[in-house]
C-alpha cells in the first residue's frame, strides 16, 4: 500500500462512521468518502490553477466589455475558468482574494464594499487570487446551495454544481451575467438596463421578473421555467420567443424545442432544500439526485417507471439520499 493510499484508509477510519448491512452499500459509501478526501487535499491545487485561468479569462472579458450589448463572445469565455467540480466547498473568487462560503449562506457587499455572509464579514483564505476587479466568480459544488444579492438588487439563488460569473458593478446599457448550471433569478426592476443571463448555448434578456433556469453542462437540455413577468429567449440560432408566466421553455442544444404551462413550484422547491415528487418516476428522481449530488446511481429496470408523490428534503450529505433510497427502494450500486 503506498503512501497515498495509507493516508485515505487513515482519514477513512478516523473520520467515517461504516455502515452496516449491504456489502455493496459499504463499498459505494466507502468510494464517496475517499473522494470526498480526495476534494479536500486537491483543493488548494485546484483553485490556484481556477485563479490563473480566470486571470486570463478577466482580461478577455474587460476588452469585450463594449460588445455586451449583445451575446457576448467574451463572457462566454467564462466557461473555462474551471468547473464547480472541481472545488469541495462554495468558492467565491474576487480581486480582494478566495472567500469560501457555507452552506444555504446568503452572500451581499455591505456599504464599505465589503463581502459579507449573512450580514458578517468574510475573511477570505490565505490565497490570492489575480483578478480584474470588474467581476466575481462563484462556484458552488455538489450537494450545496448559495444565495446571493447582485450589484442592482437582483437576489440570485444557485443551485448545486453551478457556476455564476457577474461584475462588481453593473455599467453601461445592460446587466450581464453568466450561468452555467442552474439558478433562480428575482431579477430588480429597470426597464432602461435590460437584464441578460448568458449560457454556453443560449441567452435571455428580461426587464424585472422572477425565473428559474437550468443550463447543465453534461446534457443538451435545457430550460426555463418563467414565475412570473416576461422573458425573451434567443436561442442558439437566433431564434427569439417571448415567454409568459407559468412557461416552461425546452431547449436541445441550444434551440427552442417546445414550450408548455407548468406548475413552477415543481421546478423551483430545490432552492427551499426540498424536491417536489408530484409524479416523478423514480428514473427521473435518480437522474436529478445525480446532477445534485455528482453520483452515477441507477435504479433497477422493474422500478423506473414507478411514480412518487410527495416532498423529498434534499440533505447536504450523499450518503443520507443514498440510505434513503436505499430504504425504499432497489439500487444498483455503480
Amino acid at each position: 500500500m503506498d503512501h497515498n493510499q495509507t493516508k485515505k484508509l487513515k482519514y477513512f477510519l478516523e473520520q467515517c462512521e461504516i455502515p452496516h448491512g449491504n456489502p455493496e452499500k459499504v463499498i459505494a459509501i466507502t468510494k464517496l468518502k475517499i473522494n470526498a478526501y480526495e476534494h479536500w487535499r486537491k483543493r488548494k491545487i485546484i483553485v490556484a490553477s481556477i485563479i490563473a485561468a480566470a486571470s486570463v479569462i478577466m482580461a478577455a472579458l474587460i476588452i469585450s466589455l463594449p460588445r455586451m450589448n449583445t451575446i457576448s463572445n467574451g463572457i462566454v469565455l467564462a466557461a473555462e475558468t474551471g468547473s464547480p467540480d472541481d472545488v469541495a466547498e462554495i468558492t467565491m473568487m474576487t480581486s480582494e482574494g478566495i472567500f469560501l462560503i457555507a452552506h444555504e449562506a446568503f452572500l451581499a457587499w455591505d456599504n464599505n464594499g465589503k463581502l459579507t455572509q449573512n450580514g458578517i464579514p468574510l475573511v477570505k483564505t490565505n490565497e490570492s487570487a489575480s483578478m480584474s476587479d470588474k467581476f466575481n466568480i462563484l462556484m458552488v459544488p455538489a450537494g450545496k446551495r448559495v444565495r446571493v444579492e447582485l450589484p442592482d438588487g437582483t437576489i440570485a439563488d444557485i443551485n448545486t454544481r453551478t457556476k455564476m460569473i457577474f461584475p462588481r458593478k453593473f455599467t453601461g446599457n445592460i446587466r450581464n451575467i453568466y450561468v452555467q448550471g442552474e439558478a433562480f433569478l428575482d431579477v430588480a426592476h429597470n426597464k432602461r438596463k435590460p437584464f441578460v443571463v448568458t449560457t454556453d448555448r443560449f441567452n435571455l434578456k428580461v426587464l424585472g421578473t422572477r425565473f428559474d433556469i437550468l443550463a447543465y453542462p453534461n446534457t443538451d437540455i435545457d430550460q426555463v421555467v418563467l414565475v412570473e413577468g416576461s422573458v425573451e429567449i434567443t436561442d442558439h440560432s437566433e431564434r427569439k420567443m417571448i415567454m409568459l408566466p407559468a412557461d416552461r421553455a425546452i431547449l436541445a442544444s441550444g434551440n427552442i424545442v417546445g414550450i408548455e404551462k407548468v406548475n413552477t413550484s415543481r421546478y423551483t422547491c430545490w432552492k427551499d432544500g426540498y424536491l417536489d415528487l408530484d409524479g416523478y418516476t423514480l428514473g427521473e428522481i435518480v437522474e436529478i439526485l445525480n446532477t445534485y449530488y455528482g453520483t452515477r446511481m441507477t435504479i433497477s429496470q422493474e422500478l423506473q417507471a414507478k411514480k412518487m408523490y410527495g416532498k423529498m428534503v434534499l440533505p447536504d450529505s450523499v450518503e443520507e439520499v443514498l440510505l434513503f433510497l436505499d430504504n425504499n427502494i432497489s439500487i444498483d450500486w455503480p
